[in-house]
């Protein structure tokens, strides 16, 4: 296979910047964030006696929302991420000045599209309703336009950015000196891990965009397809 040369692509990571170490601290800090902002929730409900607090956690995008919201904050409490993810070379756009980048992202599209089909279509390995209920979302409700937007907002602009920072830059930083075997079949299980339902698909899609960022080292050709995607399948269930 030739190699996309992009002369302008983002720099190697170096992954001495990011150890273990962040990433538990990581781990924790989301966590005590993720539970700061629910008990707030909690003690509204106890006083108004409404059930906000469900609303927010469980509805078709608020989740997404804060979910998004406290990754960002995390990112920009420890100094190693927050460098990498904001640093200008991360997010350079030299790289759709290259014809290749867009055979790279169409050739991931029609094999992701193909492999779904042949998965969900012919054998139906696997059903989106176990996915869908974990996301609290229900095709058959009738949403109004400003929650179907705030749907495809969440779903299909800051799902993607947010999970290709977390599968596939952070595994970078993290895995960067390891063997890169070791880099794509982590970043590849636990993108499917956190897919309920969906693990094959899901599985398939995360070995695609670790392939398509390495082979680019650009963050923007995995967000993008990522984002692509997404909406198709927004469309998908609401649009036809």
């Amino acid at each position: 296979m030739e190699k996309l040369e992009l002369k302008n692509s983002q720099p190697p990571i170096d992954p001495s910047i990011f150890k273990w170490k962040h990433f538990i601290f990581a781990v924790l800090v989301y966590g005590l964030l993720m539970f700061a902002s629910i008990i707030p929730l909690v003690i509204f409900d106890e006083v108004t006696g409404t059930r906000f607090s469900d609303k927010i956690l469980n509805g078709p995008y608020q989740g997404l929302f804060l979910d998004a919201i406290i990754v960002l904050l995390v990112i920009l409490m420890i100094r190693p991420f927050r460098l990498q993810v904001f640093r200008k070379t991360t997010w350079q756009l030299a790289v759709f000045k290259q014809r290749k980048t867009y055979i790279v992202i169409l050739g991931v599209l029609v094999t992701n599209f193909v492999f779904q089909q042949i998965v969900n279509g012919i054998y139906q390995l696997e059903s989106n309703d176990k996915q869908l209920k974990s996301l609290n979302l229900d095709p058959n409700d009738h949403y109004s336009w400003i929650t179907l937007f705030l749907i495809f907002l969440a779903i299909a602009i800051l799902t993607p950015v947010k999970e290709e920072i977390l599968y596939r830059l952070l595994p970078k930083l993290l895995l960067g000196k390891y063997h890169v075997l070791i880099l794509i079949s982590l970043s590849t299980v636990v993108f499917a891990a956190g897919h309920t339902g969906a693990y094959i698909s899901a599985g398939f899609m995360g070995l695609l965009f670790m392939l398509s960022y390495l082979y680019t080292r650009s963050l923007w050709v995995s967000i993008t397809i990522h984002i692509i995607w997404n909406f198709y399948s927004y469309c998908m269930l609401f649009l036809l």
